[in-house]
């Protein structure tokens, strides 16, 4: 019973030491990019089915975020700038390509995007706050995002349409000085989530001793400007078809439960476009978290969040995020 004593103790202070730290940083302008590609423009000579499998809950998962992330920054007082990058449809015109037009939408391509955050890098200041969310396919090996293609005629190299996270993390998001979170529902998406000074990562780094020595190091945490969010670690990630009936309104699994979390609501199939005008239900006290989002993702999203001896299910999505004790305020109520 003794022995048992010291390590009751030593489980006690682990658990009350999970104490999530923000800063109390003034609340700036609001930038979301939003991107949805569907992956059904590809040109195909020979008739054949595209090397991209067509998804059909990215294009409802970029519009309906971009719309209620709008809803929340008006409704907290705070100004917005919106850019929603989608690839939609069939429509593999050099027209369709071009498009950029923060008004009427963006097409979801690789150099659009670099366009946009380069303007926010800026523009943007450091009390400020970007959200990306991307909604698309993640390579198997590496989780590559794969953007829309800008070919008109023959096949489609993917090649020249993946971004890695180096790129678009090192590259493209931490020179802007705004506080950001990137959002990614994608196949092996947690590969993105990078090592910080208060955490590492639980994909790249699978050694419990580092965790350990990282909860546990003297030094002072350093709070990031920088969380990334995902909607798996290594494994895929799936869609589900919220009105079984029509088989029409798809959204990724994890989206799903970002978007409650939110406040969007899917009552039934003819009224799809519902925000809540009370605050969110991920909310703790008058914030609206990192954290609070994640949390509430993981406790009601449609799969289980690990696989189960005892409740076997063939498909499961375990949702990652970076910033280890770390927290940061993203709306304030």
């Amino acid at each position: 019973m003794r022995k048992l004593i010291p390590l009751l103790l030593s489980l006690l202070l682990l658990l009350s030491s999970c104490e999530l730290f923000y800063d109390e940083a003034e609340l700036g302008d609001v930038y979301v990019v939003s991107i949805g590609i569907d992956y059904k423009n590809e040109p195909n000579d020979s008739n054949e089915t595209g090397i991209l499998p067509n998804l059909r809950g990215t294009v409802p998962d970029a519009k309906e975020l971009f719309t209620v992330l709008k809803d929340i920054t008006l409704r907290t007082g705070r100004n917005w700038h919106g850019y929603l990058l989608l690839q939609e449809g069939t429509d593999h015109s050099t027209d369709t390509f071009s498009t950029f037009d923060p008004d009427t939408g963006i097409y979801a391509s690789k150099t659009h995007l670099f366009t946009v955050l380069t303007t926010i890098k800026s523009q943007a200041q450091p009390e400020d706050l970007v959200i990306i969310t991307y909604s698309g396919h993640g390579i198997a090996e590496n989780g590559d995002m794969v953007m829309a293609h800008t070919t008109s005629t023959g096949g489609v190299a993917i090649e020249p349409l993946r971004i890695s996270p180096s790129l678009l993390i090192d590259q493209y998001l931490v020179p802007i000085q705004a506080k950001k979170l990137l959002i990614l529902d994608s196949c092996v998406s947690g590969v993105f989530v990078p090592e910080s000074e208060s955490s590492l990562s639980t994909v790249l780094d699978s050694n419990i001793d580092d965790w350990y020595a990282k909860f546990w190091e003297k030094s002072m945490y350093g709070l990031p400007n920088l969380f990334v969010m995902t909607a798996s670690a290594l494994t895929d990630s799936y869609e589900i078809d919220l009105d079984s009936s029509s088989n029409e309104h798809v959204h990724g699994v994890f989206s799903t439960a970002l978007l409650e979390a939110l406040g969007w609501n899917h009552p039934h199939a003819t009224d799809l476009n519902i925000v809540d005008p009370n605050t969110p239900p991920a909310i703790r006290g008058s914030d609206l978290t990192v954290d609070s989002l994640y949390a509430y993702i993981k406790k009601h999203q449609s799969l289980p969040v690990r696989w189960n001896i005892f409740k076997p299910s063939r498909n499961y999505q375990h949702p990652l995020v970076s910033g280890g004790a770390m927290d940061m305020v993203l709306f304030r109520f």
